[in-house]
């Protein structure tokens, strides 16, 4: 939230401190996201479910729109939005995973 435009604290920090926030919140989903693809590789059908379910509340939670709503990805430096891109690829990619053909 503190590099979102309308949270409380956005106006308080340098473009190196929200960019290092940035950074933070996507190790913190890539690691989540590497617990759920172990999750979904060696789970039960209701860790398939819960992960079906969870994922998609990543693109509709507001504190992460950030990183991937495409007015603000646009106002990234192309190395960050590479990454944020990069990111929603791999959930993609393991949303995917849990519904095979």
């Amino acid at each position: 939230m503190a590099d979102c435009v309308g949270g409380a604290d956005a106006g308080k920090f340098s473009d190196e401190e929200r960019a290092r926030w940035r950074r933070q919140a996507r190790e913190w989903l890539s690691v989540d996201l590497a617990d759920r693809t172990k999750k979904l590789a060696g789970g039960t059908p209701a860790d398939r479910k819960l992960v079906q379910q969870q994922l998609p509340q990543w693109k509709a939670d507001f504190d992460l729109a950030g990183l991937h709503e495409p007015g603000a990805l646009r106002s990234l430096p192309a190395e960050e939005q590479d990454a944020c891109r990069g990111l929603w690829k791999q959930v993609g990619y393991l949303l995917r995973q849990t519904n095979p053909p």
